[in-house]
């Protein structure tokens, strides 16, 4: 993934966004994204509220449920 990536992402998706992540201890955990995107190596990734590490992109599902969270 490159920097464009990680721009196109976060003008699709502001900081703020509601989302789901599947945590590798098998709950889901709704919650929204607290940071921009940035690349990594093969990836994107992204802080999201309630969660110590930063998480992939593609483990997330943008909700469409909610707003966005202005914090």
């Amino acid at each position: 993934m490159t920097e464009r990536d990680a721009r196109d992402w976060n003008r699709a998706h502001p900081v703020g966004t509601p989302v789901s992540f599947f945590r590798p201890d098998g709950r889901y955990l709704d919650t929204h994204t607290s940071s921009e995107a940035w690349a990594s190596g093969l990836f994107l990734y992204v802080d999201i509220q309630g969660y110590s590490a930063p998480v992939r992109v593609d483990r997330l599902t943008v909700r469409t449920d909610g707003e966005v969270y202005a914090g």
